[in-house]
């Protein structure tokens, strides 16, 4: 086998047949994702010199590689952040065990799987006079899109523009944007989906702050959501503590 694609073509049916079965909350059911290759474990390395305000090379990163890995291609820009917590769950329980340690202790990240995978949160439907607004668990397409055309460019060039307190509003705002599905005016959907990021945070900008507090409040309840799903106990000389895990680059590599 000295030809480079066979080589290549052989590997790649490899992974399809040693694909990571994951089950997909949003979808009730289980996925197929090729193992993380070398090549992408060092997109992930590669994402830890990121802005830490809103880490858009990690989401970058995360999102290429699991449209790459994803045996149902057709699927990939329906899952939402929630699965995609349950993906990269199973994919560090896949590639180092289930244990992780920390401070604290050792955690046994089980924990978080079988939460994750129970958890689940409605679309909900906010209104004042004329206007309506569809929220939903953001979708990770819509998660990548946003940072990709905001702050990607920024981001590869180690330019970390603003603090937490600085970013509030910019982050208060964004996030808002990600959870909105559509918008109808008048009974009349505007389609929100088809405008670009920058469009998009001009007509969420533009609602009245009645509807954007009520979409504020979706977005800390799913926030609460993913924060329970990743508490979990960590046990360090007989002495359990609790503790909320972070999945970034650090929880999926290990140097």
């Amino acid at each position: 086998m000295n030809n480079i694609q066979n080589v290549l073509d052989t590997l790649k049916e490899f992974a399809n047949k040693n694909s990571l079965q994951v089950f997909i909350p949003s979808l009730g059911r289980e996925v197929g994702f090729r193992p993380i290759t070398g090549s992408q474990q060092k997109r992930i390395y590669d994402s830890g010199f990121d802005n830490l305000v809103f880490r858009t090379k990690f989401i970058v990163a995360i999102y290429e590689i699991l449209a790459e890995n994803c045996l149902e291609p057709d699927i990939t820009n329906n899952l939402n952040v929630l699965d995609k917590t349950a993906i990269l769950l199973a994919y560090r329980k896949a590639l180092y065990g289930p244990i992780v340690k920390s401070e604290q202790g050792d955690v046994d990240i089980s924990q978080c799987v079988n939460k994750v995978n129970s958890i689940m949160v409605p679309d909900e439907i906010f209104e004042l006079d004329t206007v309506k607004i569809e929220v939903k668990v953001p979708i990770i397409f819509d998660q990548y899109k946003h940072e990709k055309e905001l702050r990607y460019q920024q981001a590869i060039e180690k330019f970390d523009p603003k603090s937490f307190v600085e970013a509030f509003g910019e982050m208060y705002i964004g996030e808002a944007c990600k959870c909105v599905n559509e918008i109808y005016i008048e009974g009349i959907p505007i389609n929100f989906k088809q405008f670009n990021v920058t469009e998009q945070i001009s007509i969420i900008e533009t609602l009245p702050v009645q509807i954007i507090s009520k979409i504020g409040t979706f977005v800390k309840n799913l926030i609460n959501v993913q924060t329970e799903i990743l508490t979990v106990n960590a046990i360090k000389d007989g002495v359990e503590t609790e503790i909320v895990l972070d999945i970034n680059t650090e929880f999926l590599v290990e140097i």
